[in-house]
């Protein structure tokens, strides 16, 4: 080579180094391009060859007859690996089943609870057809009320049916005994009939029931008006 050359070369060879390539891989370049071994050796003096990877690790032979078992470190992450799956899906079912559980539960109180307000309702019913089968008997007697003690037998024919006597929740109804046989004026006259008590809850044995329904029982007045009352502390 000219010196001219050699310029050349040693500025393609730098150009090669700054590029990030190896001296290795510049000879190959160099040798490819045409150089001769002795151009190659004094461009790249004393060039470090790139080492061979090693060879990748073989795994020991088990043997025969014996189990391997794996270090306490790898077992424990494995365990861990397993746990967490297994209590993914138990994270996953379990709230699902709860939910279900406390919307069937939620279901039933909710029936539970629209049954009893139908009986409340059923009771105040009641109460408003016994009061106003009095009015219709004392249209027909004469506007005076029936006796307090056979008011039942009395009014039958201004009831439709026996049912009304009773009501849903259990017990009956008993009639003001100080209403008894009394006219409707001479009531109006000494009191307001729409505050006067004609009917009340009581047991099957004729005691009074204050709150047999929700804290409170169910009254009726003589204008027919009935109405849920708290018992009284």
């Amino acid at each position: 080579m000219s010196g001219n050359e050699w310029s050349q070369a040693r500025a393609y060879v730098r150009m090669l180094r700054e590029k990030g390539h190896a001296d290795e891989d510049i000879r190959q370049m160099a040798l490819e391009r045409g150089w001769t071994e002795e151009q190659v050796e004094k461009l790249l003096p004393g060039r470090v060859l790139r080492a061979p990877p090693p060879p990748p690790a073989q795994p020991s032979p088990r043997p025969a007859g014996r189990e391997v078992v794996a270090p306490p470190a790898a077992r424990a992450e494995t365990e861990s690996k397993a746990g967490r799956k297994r209590w993914g899906l138990a994270d996953a079912v379990i709230p699902a089943l709860l939910g279900l559980l406390v919307v069937g539960a939620l279901g039933v109180v909710g029936q539970l609870y629209t049954r009893e307000k139908a009986r409340d309702a059923s009771c105040l019913s009641n109460m408003k057809e016994l009061s106003l089968g009095v009015l219709m008997y004392c249209q027909d007697h004469h506007e005076r009320m029936p006796d307090a003690d056979k008011w039942q037998e009395q009014t039958r024919q201004c009831v439709k049916h026996e049912g009304v006597y009773h009501c849903p929740l259990g017990g009956t109804y008993a009639m003001n005994d100080r209403l008894s046989g009394r006219s409707l004026g001479e009531i109006c006259r000494t009191g307001d009939p729409a505050k006067t008590i004609l009917f009340y809850e009581v047991d099957n044995e004729g005691g009074r029931l204050y709150d047999v329904h929700h804290g409170g029982a169910n009254y009726a007045y003589v204008t027919a008006n009935v109405v849920w009352r708290e018992k009284s502390r």
